[in-house]
């Protein structure tokens, strides 16, 4: 892709509650009316895909991975008519597991043969499960110390690292 004109636009729901996706929702729909883009990609299978499906001007691409495929189609009958819908409309899917790519082919009716498997996991060949007490050891941390897993940037305000 060396010399091509690369643009991206990114629409992420920032905070919590119903009124949350009012926002998340304009932005999409303008995005997806005024945009000139190639390809759609949305990244979740429901809430990011929905307005991408209704408004389809280009190919689509839909990353399913986890709760979109495994639990928000069994919440009601609307949300599973929604996402047979999404699925129906797109283009290519990605499913981040095995497991995924099944439910999305034999309960939501998705063409395996549209549907990549590509893991964003942990290849076990590679990492190995070891006993805590041995790798404690071998990083010089004592048996007794507390160990907390930080997952994020701690430098973002929001993240609240401070706690």
């Amino acid at each position: 892709m060396e010399n091509e004109d690369l643009r991206m636009a990114k629409v992420v729901k920032n905070w919590k509650g119903y009124f949350a996706y009012v926002p998340f929702v304009l932005k999409n729909i303008f995005y997806l009316l005024l945009g000139s883009y190639d390809i759609v990609h949305a990244y979740y299978g429901f809430h990011s895909a929905l307005f991408a499906a209704v408004i389809k001007r280009r190919p689509l691409i839909i990353t399913f991975v986890g709760s979109d495929a495994l639990i928000e189609p069994s919440r009601n009958k609307v949300y599973r008519i929604l996402q047979k819908f999404v699925i129906s409309r797109s283009d290519h899917i990605i499913a981040v597991s095995s497991k995924i790519k099944d439910v999305l082919v034999s309960d939501l009716g998705a063409d395996s043969k549209k549907i990549s498997v590509i893991t964003f996991g942990i290849d076990f060949d590679l990492f190995k499960p070891s006993p805590q007490d041995k790798v404690r050891e071998k990083l010089g941390f004592p048996s007794d110390m507390k160990l907390v897993l930080f997952p994020s940037n701690p430098h973002r305000i929001e993240k609240r690292f401070d706690i």
